[in-house]
């Protein structure tokens, strides 16, 4: 009779996962997929804006190379299209600096923007450079 009795309660034994152990599994599953997904587009996005700085910093260095050997004819406060790329300018402006002046010389800041995106410049740099001749004589004048 108990050879019977294990024989009716083996059969009836569960041979697999419950609902609630399937649900939990899948709910674990998807989370772990789309967490996945979302660090993933995350890394395209911070890859994508790391090369555009790259790019950016070698266009600056291009220009930079094109505009030093006259450095009378530098442009100071002027702006332009960047070759060979449809979105962005470079701008060149002068910074206030008290200590390049009382060294003859000026701040000039080359910043490279996206139109598309022209609150954050992708590129700056500040290069000093000596004052233009125009503004020594007219000062000397004062």
């Amino acid at each position: 009779m108990q050879k019977m009795c294990r024989k009716y309660l083996n059969r009836w034994k569960p041979n697999g996962l419950t609902l609630v152990e399937v649900l939990a599994g899948s709910a674990l599953l998807g989370t772990v997929l789309v967490l996945i997904l979302i660090t993933s587009g995350r890394l395209n996005t911070h890859s994508v804006r790391a090369a555009n700085y790259t790019k950016a910093y070698r266009v600056a260095d291009g220009l930079l190379e094109q505009w030093w050997p006259e450095k009378e004819a530098f442009p100071r406060n002027d702006s332009g299209d960047v070759p060979d790329h449809e979105y962005w300018r470079w701008q060149t402006s002068i910074v206030s600096n008290d200590e390049a002046q009382e060294l003859g010389a000026e701040v000039v800041a080359l910043e490279i923007i996206d139109s598309q995106n022209p609150l954050e410049p992708l590129a700056h740099i500040e290069i000093m450079l000596p004052v233009e001749n125009d503004e020594e004589q007219s000062t000397d004048i004062n």
